[in-house]
């Protein structure tokens, strides 16, 4: 089975839950010597992710539009016969003997971008979903957004297959690890931990009200690029000198850093998924968490789920968790459910669907 896999999102983005998820998968291809081919521009990248992959040059098809445009069009591939094409960002080729395969990842331009960008976004998704032969879905709760947005999409053509976790999220003997000293000083304090993108639905707000009323709690916010200046002046106002912002962690240090944490708040009102749940319940940190979409899904009975999203609430399950008994509770619930996703299995699944999409083929 000949497989070509799209790599456009390393040009979209520099670090993200989809260039983690695309790298684990084409991680594995490369290491079981798949037959495989991947799609690049020729254009310089700096995905944080790619960098890391060491794929050979000749198993590269360079494209030669510019990503900007190319990002929107139909992908031309050479003669090869009947394959599996896989884009990792709502791309399809228009070959009768290519069989197309698509992940649709979430909803969430569609639940809160408004204007041009959802308008071009959801046109794209729409039609890549119309053209796919394969759908593959990230969690339930985006199987049921993608049913709703499209209820003439035939569902046998649909696979959910949860993404993993990586396996350098685990408990340390905090004896033995060496620990950088950028975060030293951090974990010698008491802290919470926000790792995420912070825009509105992520309650990053509602974050920061919370640690205004506890005083004994520093603020560690991980990635989510620079911070604005209202973020700025809101953290100033309400955290003032308890907050750090480290914008890239290294997959070891932010293991040592959900190790030591008192807790992951993880309030966002939308996921297609939510890998930090995963990462922290792994690495033995209690994960506060709302109710919604994905994430039930993902952080199962060991998250402390809030029903309502809102400062107070968030304060009374901060609260609890100061029980070390409780405490120690939903750490063992959180390695409990951890151990039910790997990048293996989401690999492994990944392969069962193309066979199946490649049986189809003509």
């Amino acid at each position: 089975m000949k497989i070509v896999l799209d790599n456009i999102v390393f040009y979209l983005q520099n670090i993200g839950g989809i260039s983690i998820y695309w790298s684990e998968i084409l991680k594995r291809m490369i290491k079981n010597n798949e037959d495989c081919l991947v799609i690049e521009n020729k254009r310089k990248m700096v995905n944080h992710c790619r960098t890391k992959l060491e794929i050979d040059g000749n198993k590269i098809i360079n494209q030669k539009f510019p990503v900007l445009l190319s990002r929107y069009l139909p992908v031309s591939l050479p003669n090869m016969g009947k394959l599996i094409f896989h884009s990792s960002y709502y791309r399809c080729s228009k070959n009768p003997k290519v069989k197309n395969v698509i992940t649709v990842y979430d909803f969430m331009y569609e639940h809160y971008q408004k204007g041009v960008r959802k308008n071009i976004h959801s046109l794209q998704k729409g039609l890549a979903i119309s053209i796919a032969d394969g759908i593959i879905c990230i969690s339930n709760s985006t199987k049921n957004d993608l049913l709703r947005q499209y209820p003439t999409v035939d569902e046998d053509k649909i696979a959910v297959i949860h993404l993993g976790v990586d396996q350098s999220y685990f408990i340390l003997n905090k004896n033995t690890v060496r620990i950088p000293d950028y975060i030293s000083n951090l974990i010698t304090q008491k802290y919470i931990l926000f790792v995420s993108y912070r825009g509105g639905y992520k309650n990053f707000k509602l974050v920061v009200d919370s640690l205004s009323a506890l005083h004994d709690y520093k603020l560690v916010l991980i990635g989510g690029g620079d911070l604005t200046n209202e973020e700025e002046a809101l953290l100033n106002s309400k955290v003032s000198d308890r907050y750090t912002h480290l914008k890239i962690v290294e997959n070891t240090d932010l293991n040592i850093l959900y190790n030591h944490a008192f807790c992951l708040l993880y309030p966002s009102e939308y996921e297609g998924f939510g890998i930090p749940v995963l990462e922290a319940m792994q690495a033995g940190c209690p994960v506060i968490c709302s109710a919604t979409s994905s994430i039930p899904e993902v952080a199962g009975k060991a998250g402390l789920m809030l029903q309502q999203i809102d400062a107070r609430k968030i304060i009374e399950k901060i609260k609890h968790l100061e029980n070390s008994e409780y405490r120690n509770q939903v750490i063992e619930l959180g390695l409990e459910q951890a151990s039910r996703f790997s990048w293996d299995k989401t690999y492994h699944d990944t392969m069962d669907f193309y066979d199946k999409i490649y049986s189809l083929a003509k």
